[in-house]
């Protein structure tokens, strides 16, 4: 379902942008603040990938287009399996998935603040 409202508002967005002369600045805080947030580039992400450019997708977030490669991946291994992938979480697992999504998100901004701009 999720995925479904943001697969529409790609299409929406990249439709708008095709067709106006401004482009559409789907992130709030870009359009707030003028600087970039972790995921920014993620529309223009898959909007590449649609068009098949796997470069300028890595190109405009490449973090995001790590947890999207991820997510197929994991999906593809339910679907081949047939049946969950369940990770048995302990307090020292969460505190390292916790600590890494950190470091992943961080990581993502400076690259946002510092390529992308």
């Amino acid at each position: 379902c999720v995925v479904g409202a943001w697969g529409g508002m790609v299409l929406v967005t990249w439709i708008a942008n095709h067709y106006l002369a401004e482009p559409i600045e789907l992130c709030a805080m870009r359009r707030l603040t003028g600087h970039p947030c972790p995921t920014c580039g993620s529309t223009r992400l898959v909007t590449s990938l649609a068009r098949g450019d796997i470069a300028s997708a890595i190109w405009f977030n490449p973090f995001v287009f790590v947890a999207i490669s991820i997510a197929a991946i994991v999906l593809l291994a339910r679907l081949a399996f047939a049946r969950r992938l369940v990770v048995r979480w302990t307090r020292g697992r969460l505190a390292v998935a916790i600590g890494l999504l950190v470091v992943v998100m961080g990581a993502s901004w400076a690259y946002q603040w510092c390529v992308v701009g």
